[in-house]
């Protein structure tokens, strides 16, 4: 794979979604202009995801949105989607690589440089980087990692650096700043009173 050409990265989660259908959402995202979603729906079956995933390529079709599923290659390949994002604690990116093909789209969640390192020796397209901010999303995963980290981070690598955890309108141009080729998010997005605004003002913030 080439270069990622996105710098806003929306990741779902169905459990904390004011709207009932996640599939509206991944929907509004898309045609707002975000072109990288991550489904990431982990109390759902193998058969739903593969459901869920397919529903949202249909959705997404004519926007040339790519649909990324969380740390199961097995749904990936069975729902035709375009990528796999690995947790730092799952299967290897090279093995991943090799079941996947060179086709697809391969991300990683990291929270060292050691982890990044390893994710582009081994063939991953982007990381994300976090937590950066404080969120309940990411407190199992320790203290928040603060800019000047994301900075040390996206220096220590060729990789797209994207931040994640806690960001929000407000703190998205200081990653930027500080060396992340984008941002991944979910609330900021996922509960805004209008979810394709919302999209919009990050874009406008990312593509300055």
């Amino acid at each position: 794979m080439s270069s990622p050409d996105f710098k806003l990265y929306f990741i779902t989660d169905q459990q904390n979604c004011p709207q009932a259908d996640i599939v509206s959402v991944i929907q509004q995202v898309s045609q707002a202009g975000c072109t990288a979603i991550q489904i990431r729906e982990k109390n759902l079956t193998a058969r739903q995801l593969v459901s869920l995933a397919e529903q949202a390529k249909q959705r997404c079709s004519d926007s040339n949105t790519s649909i990324l599923i969380n740390d199961r290659i097995d749904v990936m390949l069975a729902s035709r989607a375009d990528g796999v994002h690995l947790t730092s604690q799952g299967i290897a990116p090279g093995a991943a690589r090799a079941l996947c093909g060179a086709n697809k789209i391969i991300a990683r969640s990291t929270h060292s440089i050691d982890e990044i390192k390893e994710a582009e020796k081994q063939g991953c397209d982007f990381v994300l980087f976090g937590p950066i901010f404080p969120t309940p999303s990411k407190i199992k995963y320790g203290s928040p990692q603060g800019l000047k980290k994301l900075s040390l981070a996206a220096a220590a690598t060729t990789l797209p650096v994207f931040a994640v955890g806690g960001i929000d309108l407000q703190n998205t141009e200081q990653c930027l700043e500080h060396g992340a080729r984008g941002v991944a998010v979910i609330s900021a997005i996922l509960k805004a009173p209008d979810i394709s605004s919302r999209v919009a003002s990050f874009l406008n913030i990312l593509h300055r």
